[in-house]
C-alpha cells in the first residue's frame, strides 16, 4: 500500500477532515466560512486544517490583509487531487483487506464524514433566505427518502448507484465539487 493511502486513511480516522476536505473541493475558501458551513467553531477547523497541510492535503494558505483584520485563504494542493484520483483503486483493495476493526473505523470515519456534512447544510438551510426555499421548493429537487431492501435488491441497487456516481466522483476531484450534492448512503443491516 503506498505511503499517500496510509496517510490518507490515518488523516480521515477523524471525520471532521473529510467534511473539511469536501469543502475545500467546492474551491478556495476560509477557516471561518468552512466552519460556518460545517457549524463548528473556527479553532477547531484551525486545527484540522493545520493537520491536513502537514500532510499536503491543503497548501500554503493564501494571506490577505484587510483593513483591520487578516483573512486567510485555503484550498487542496493540486498533488492531493492526482493521488487521490490515481490511487481510488488501491483505496478498494485496502477496504478488502483490513481487518473487520480497521474497516469498523473506516465506515464510522465516513458515515462521521457524511453527518457532518448534513449537519452543515442544515445549518445553512435553517440562515436560508425565503426567496432560496421557494427556489428549491419550485423545482422540486429535496429528496430524503429511507428505502429498505432485501438483500438481493439492495445489492443491485447499490451497483446501479455506484455506477451512476462514479462519473461524478471523478468529476468533483479534477473539476471541483459545485452545484447540487447527491449524497448516497448505503446502510447494510446491522441485525
Amino acid at each position: 500500500m503506498s505511503e499517500f493511502i496510509e496517510t490518507l486513511l490515518a488523516t480521515l480516522k477523524h471525520p471532521l477532515r473529510g467534511a473539511i476536505l469536501y469543502q475545500l473541493l467546492k474551491g478556495r475558501t476560509t477557516a471561518s466560512q468552512i466552519a460556518a458551513n460545517l457549524g463548528e467553531k473556527p479553532d477547531k477547523i484551525y486545527y484540522h486544517l493545520k493537520v491536513l497541510k502537514e500532510n499536503d492535503f491543503v497548501g500554503e494558505p493564501e494571506v490577505v490583509v484587510r483593513k483591520n483584520y487578516v483573512e486567510k485563504y485555503y484550498e487542496l494542493n493540486p498533488q492531493f487531487r492526482e493521488n487521490l484520483l490515481s490511487s481510488t483503486r488501491e483505496i478498494v483493495d485496502k477496504e478488502q483487506e483490513m481487518s473487520p476493526e480497521e474497516f469498523k473505523a473506516f465506515m464510522l470515519s465516513f458515515l462521521s464524514m457524511a453527518i457532518s456534512v448534513l449537519q452543515g447544510y442544515k445549518k445553512r438551510l435553517e440562515n436560508a433566505p425565503v426567496e432560496k426555499i421557494e427556489e428549491i421548493q419550485k423545482k422540486d429537487n429535496f429528496e430524503v427518502k429511507s428505502i429498505f431492501f432485501k438483500d438481493d435488491p439492495y445489492v443491485t441497487w447499490l451497483k446501479e448507484m455506484r455506477t451512476v456516481s462514479h462519473g461524478s466522483l471523478i468529476d468533483m476531484f479534477t473539476e471541483g465539487a459545485e452545484g447540487n450534492l447527491g449524497l448516497l448512503i448505503a446502510l447494510p443491516d446491522l441485525d
